[in-house]
């Protein structure tokens, strides 16, 4: 269980970080109530408000320059939303416009990252899974082997006590196993 958990972790905090690290570049430029996420695809997603000293299109620009500059993944296409306008670009329009990706910014897909988080969250919930019905069963199991405990410590303080032949009473006292059949009786007179 534990290195499930450790593997769901490791696969969502290299995608994390690099969310965090491009919202701080992005807020460090200007830019407020930022939120970086997944976009379609191999693409990216950045919204917030534009500095004060940019028009909306020298704004949306910018955050496309410092994302195709800084974020560690690769980008197919990103959208930027900003002060209620949105703008997509390709990946072509990226690189014409700001040239080449830095080395090793395109090493890693944005998708990779998704689909190793999701294989960590279904490992994680198999194992908790398989933990869950495990405990249940020790459960079971153990409180099957007290009630048997139970019964013979019973068993050998009241000897007699329970089936077959009946209950028959502890020493002193009138409850007990009934009494076997009498035989049967002859009317007066035969005989």
């Amino acid at each position: 269980m534990g290195l499930a958990v450790a593997a769901l972790l490791v696969a969502g905090c290299g995608t994390v970080r690099a969310f965090l690290d491009l919202q701080e570049a992005l807020e460090e430029e200007g830019f407020t109530d930022v939120n970086v996420n997944v976009g379609v695809g191999d693409g990216l997603l950045i919204e917030g408000r534009a500095p004060s000293d940019l028009d909306r299109r020298e704004a949306e620009e910018r955050a496309a320059e410092i994302a195709w500059t800084e974020f560690p993944r690769r980008l197919d296409s990103l959208t930027v939303e900003l002060d209620g306008g949105s703008r997509v670009f390709s990946r072509g329009e990226l690189e014409e416009q700001f040239g080449p990706r830095p080395s090793g910014l395109d090493d890693k897909d944005l998708e990779d990252d998704v689909r190793d988080f999701g294989v960590g969250l279904v490992i994680a919930l198999v194992a908790g899974a398989v933990l869950c019905v495990g405990l249940i069963i020790l459960a079971v199991v153990l409180v099957r082997r007290s009630g048997r405990k139970k019964r013979e410590r019973f068993a050998a303080a009241y000897p007699g006590y329970g089936p077959p032949g009946g209950y028959p009473a502890p020493p002193g006292e009138g409850y007990g196993a009934p009494p076997p059949p009498a035989p049967p009786q002859q009317p007066p007179g035969w005989g």
